[in-house]
């Protein structure tokens, strides 16, 4: 069990891991869990691209300090899933939606629902984001019901799944660079891309 702040760099160990309520371990560059299940009442910080092969589970947070890619390949479900400001953060879900309050997330961060083909969504109270297939319920998203949430939309990922993003939708340009950077943005795979949404460019 971990009490205190402990960083892991460079740095690995075998066998479960426990994050005990207060207690923070922090993933850098180099550095992984043990090979067993994770049980995190306390914070587990990424501050680098990984792909996570454990369980993850309990009432913690886990916390998003790096640009890049965070990949979960196994079924997970915990307290908070918070992208920190500054960075623009892609989190990988191989498995489902997952069962947690997101904080934090903004506009360049997404979310990679891979196991989840939704064609529509709809955001309703309490920011509780619901992903369709047609009429059908495939999904939902809880998001921090206290943040004001701007356009947030899916696309297709590409590969089967539904990638979920915020979405820039209006631009203001003044030549035609920033008109070409707008173009791309809203394009497919543009980082404001997103299905069925209007955009404004005056």
């Amino acid at each position: 069990s971990l009490h205190d702040a402990l960083p892991i760099s460079a740095n690995t160990y075998a066998g479960t891991t426990k994050i005990d309520a207060g207690a923070t371990l922090f993933i850098d560059s180099g550095g992984s869990f043990g090979t067993g299940a994770v049980t995190n009442s306390g914070t587990l910080v990424f501050a680098t691209p990984d792909t996570v092969n454990n369980t993850i589970t309990d009432s913690g947070t886990v916390e998003i300090k790096t640009n890049g890619t965070l990949s979960f390949s196994q079924t997970i479900g915990f307290g908070v899933l918070n992208f920190a400001s500054g960075y623009t953060a892609t989190v990988d879900f191989a498995h489902g939606t997952p069962a947690m309050t997101i904080t934090g997330f903004a506009n360049g961060d997404k979310i990679d629902l891979q196991s989840v083909a939704a064609t529509s969504c709809s955001l309703g109270s309490n920011n509780v984001l619901t992903l369709l297939n047609g009429t059908t319920v495939v999904g939902t998203l809880d998001f921090d019901p206290s943040q004001n949430l701007g356009p947030i939309g899916i696309t297709s990922d590409d590969a089967g799944g539904t990638l979920v993003r915020m979405a820039q939708t209006s631009y203001v340009v003044h030549n035609a660079a920033e008109l070409n950077a707008a173009l791309t943005a809203i394009s497919h795979g543009g980082d404001s891309a997103v299905d069925n949404t209007a955009y404004t460019i005056p």
